[in-house]
Formats: C-alpha cells, structure tokens, sequence
C-alpha cells in the first residue's frame, strides 16, 4: 500500500505580528511521523504553504520573491527541517501553488525552495502550477480559481518577466488595501480598484491572452496531467467570472455580513461534472479553511467521486456553517493506493493538542462517506481551534 499524504493553507509567514502560522512544533513532529512510515511514499502541499505577499505594504515596497521565500523558511526552520527529513527518506513532495505563494510558478522562488529542501535534486520535489492529477486516484488543486476574487486570468503563466503577479486578482488588492487603510478609508479605495478591474477583465488585452491561452498552453497542459483536452478547457472556463456577476456576488455577501456560503462544494460539483468518465474516486482541495468531505452529484456518470478539502494550519480556521465535519484546524487529507495505481480509500484527519489523529472522515471508492460527528471532539479542542 502507498499513501498519498495533502496538506494546504498553512500559511507560513515571515514572522511578527501578522503570522498566521503559529504551529511549527506540531507540525514538524506530523512530518516526521511521515518520513517514519513506509506506507506514506508522497506528500503535497496543496496551495499556500507560503505566505509570500503578507506583510508588505505595496507591491513596490516587496523585496523580491526568493529573498521573501528565504524568510519565510527562516522563521519555520523546523517545519522546513522535517520536510528535508521526508526527502531524505525518499518520500517525493509535491508543491502545488495557490493564490498566496503564486510566485512559485516563477524559476527562481522554485529553485530557491528546491536547494532548500532537496539540495537541488528536481526528482524529489515536483511543482505544479495548477492541477495534481493521479489517474484512477485523484485529482488535486488548491481552489482559488473556483474563487471569483482570487482566480488567476492564466494560472499556467501568473507572473511578468521580473517574476511578479502580472494581472493580480482582486482579492489580492483587496488584502493589500485592507492592510493599508481602516474604516471609511477603505471603502473609496475598494471601490475605485473593483471599477479598474472591471475595465481590465473586460478590455481586448484581457480577452487576447485569454484567447492565446486556451489555444495554445491549455492543450499542452492537458496532456501534461494526462487529462482530456476538453475537460481542461472546461475546468478552465469554470474560473472565469463576468465582472457584473463578481460585483453581485460580493454585494449579496456584504448584505448578508458573512462569506458567501458554500462557493467551493458547489465548484466542486461542476468539477465533477466537467471530469465526467475521467474522473478519479477523489476530488482534494484546501483554500476555504475548512475541512470537509462530502458525495459529489454523479447524475449519468456511474463512477462516484467524493469531494475532501485539507482544510488549514492557520488561526484563520472555518466557520462552523462552511464544513459538515467538526470546525477544527491542524487537519489533512490521506488517500491509500493499493496495487500500485488503485485508489482504496481516503481520511480527513486532524492533530489534537496532546498529538493524537483523529479521524473526521473516511470515504471510500464506492462513493461511501462517513463522519465523525461534531459532537465527537472534546469541547475544548474545538474551542481552542475555531477561529
């Protein structure tokens, strides 16, 4: 049996008051009992692992990507410790980018991070841009093009030549002007920047490199991860969002004072859909925060396919109403390979305080999916992770 360890949205910072990772010593030890087991043959980082854009005022004020990888990994020297501890085992790590290290589809921040962990050997440590796909096991991404705000244009090929974000998502200006101005300030700034990037998202520029990048680049990446053409233009498209419909989205949310409810299981069906009789059993995703699994609508496919989210490591934890498990933090998602390339079944797991894992939720090919109950974990680990 192998097993196929994900985690994402750990967050780590450059340390200081905005550091959304304060877990370096739980962590560290989880990893090691990875690189102990000999069952766990990969590990992914599913998004945000890094918090590369925290922290900096303006995008002309950041120091350059590679020099803030080093801080980070600096201030986490034992998490980083214990991942060059699985590579020495032989465990291979998968980095997948997200909305907050999307730097890592630049050579050097990847360079940079694979002399850190691997000492250089690309065989050890494989990136992904967008999609992890294991045929017949899983399909892996981080989430954020199913978010309206943070979705890149050409996820593929985020960054300018000087490897930083060439068309930044709204929901990163959204994070740079909260941390600039407070209060009445922030609501004209806001304001100003959602009609700049509605004239971007519809201009002809916008719509030239769309066009160029669905021609050209997604049909060599769908050969890449081994998926078809069409389904990759499709998952594509799914991302993309008409301004008017983001205006109205991010109204609606204002007026109910909450985040807009269930964004990422209702993609999580059209990803299905959109997979149809290439779909794997599993579905993985981190971004939302908020563990989970759940059975995805198979309508005339025969195939079942169940939705698992990583969850997160960061104080920013789920709101209850976002996942059907337990709202906890600290938790991942393992999915058990038998015969080499069939998929056996899949766990949402979580590391309480004292070190122990506890199953949330186990899935398995046959579309079956139980649930710890959130009535099941102590009242006091629940209330130490909610966030």
């Amino acid at each position: 049996m192998r097993r196929t360890v994900l985690l994402s949205d750990l967050h780590m910072g450059a340390g200081g008051k905005h550091e959304q990772f304060r877990a370096d010593a739980a962590l560290a030890a989880l990893l090691e009992d990875f690189a102990a087991d000999p069952c766990v043959a990969e590990v992914v980082l599913l998004g945000d692992t890094f918090d590369l854009g925290g922290g900096h005022p303006s995008a002309s004020a950041e120091p350059p990507a590679p020099d803030r990888l080093y801080d980070v990994l600096r201030a986490h020297a034992d998490v980083v410790a214990s991942l060059r501890e699985l590579v020495r085992q032989g465990t291979r790590i998968h980095v997948v980018q997200g909305n907050h290290d999307v730097e890592l589809a630049g050579v050097t921040v990847r360079s940079a991070l694979l002399r850190v962990l691997a000492d250089g050997d690309a065989t050890s440590v494989r990136f992904h841009p967008w999609l992890h796909h294991v045929p017949g096991v899983l399909l892996a991404e981080h989430g954020n093009q199913h978010h309206d705000i943070n979705a890149f244009d050409t996820v593929l090929t985020p960054l300018a030549s000087d490897d930083r974000v060439a068309d930044e998502p709204f929901g990163g200006q959204l994070s740079r002007l909260r941390h600039e101005h407070r209060g009445a300030h922030l609501l004209p700034r806001a304001t100003q920047a959602a009609a700049r990037e509605a004239l971007r998202r519809s201009g002809p520029r916008r719509w030239r490199r769309r066009r160029e990048y669905r021609q050209h680049a997604l049909p060599r990446y769908a050969a890449d991860v081994q998926l078809p053409r069409d389904v990759v233009l499709d998952l594509d498209r799914l991302g993309q969002r008409h301004p008017a419909a983001v205006v109205a989205r991010l109204l609606s949310q204002a007026a109910r004072r909450g985040r807009y409810p269930g964004y990422l299981v209702a993609a999580a069906h059209d990803v299905r859909q959109a997979l149809g009789d290439a779909a794997p059993p599993f579905l993985v995703m981190g971004h939302s925060h908020a563990a989970d699994a759940r059975l995805l609508d198979s309508h005339d496919h025969a195939s079942p396919m169940t939705y698992l989210n990583t969850g997160t490591w960061s104080l920013r934890g789920p709101r209850p109403g976002d996942t059907t498990l337990p709202p906890v933090t600290s938790t991942w998602v393992e999915v058990d390979v038998v015969d080499g390339s069939v998929a056996a079944c899949a766990r949402v797991l979580h590391l309480a305080g004292d070190g122990a894992h506890t199953v949330l939720a186990e899935a398995d090919t046959r579309g079956r999916v139980e649930r710890l109950s959130r009535q099941s974990l102590p009242a006091a680990v629940t209330a130490d992770y909610v966030t």
